[in-house]
């Protein structure tokens, strides 16, 4: 297993429930962003499952003996980020593979620009799901990291403490 650097502040990540889905059945290997954090080496990446919109039903985590829970509006998993990929238009299939995408959505989402494929390795989900306010927010400044009660999710990512023992 991949150690992350004791100290270093963690990311957040707020990921859409088919895709929680996905990472959790280990069918999504590399999380796609337009941004990346500036932190050395692996870094530790919780996942935030955000609300399932209307009509559409709960992302329902399976842990140990058959028990499950809803995972919506919740931190239900944590993962190194071992590597990120810097991609640029246009993408080939090699570019997609692990991510659950084609090269032409990656195309799409990235307009023009460069986009970020995240790795994710030693995926751990939580036998309880951690309420977003567990978590403290971290804001970079000329310092180092100032933290921050977290109230709401991300739009993307944003740095978090890391949580010991997770």
């Amino acid at each position: 297993m991949v150690e992350t650097q004791a100290g270093l502040p963690a990311v957040l990540l707020s990921i859409r429930p088919e895709w929680c889905k996905k990472i959790l059945a280990g069918e999504k290997n590399f999380e796609i962003r337009k941004s990346a954090p500036q932190l050395p080496g692996p870094f530790q990446c919780y996942v935030y499952c955000t609300q399932q919109k209307s009509g559409e039903a709960p992302l329902l985590v399976q842990v140990g003996d058959g028990q499950s829970y809803v995972g919506n509006g919740f931190v239900i998993a944590s993962f190194v980020c071992d590597e990120v990929r810097n991609l640029s238009a246009p993408c080939s299939d090699a570019d997609a593979e692990g991510s659950c995408l084609t090269a032409e959505q990656l195309d799409a989402y990235a307009s023009g620009s460069p986009i970020r494929a995240w790795h994710i390795q030693a995926l751990t989900v939580f036998e309880k799901p951690l309420p977003l306010s567990s978590l403290v927010g971290l804001t970079k400044n000329k310092f180092g990291y100032a933290p921050r009660k977290m109230t709401s999710p991300p739009q993307s990512w944003r740095y978090v403490r890391n949580l010991k023992g997770m």
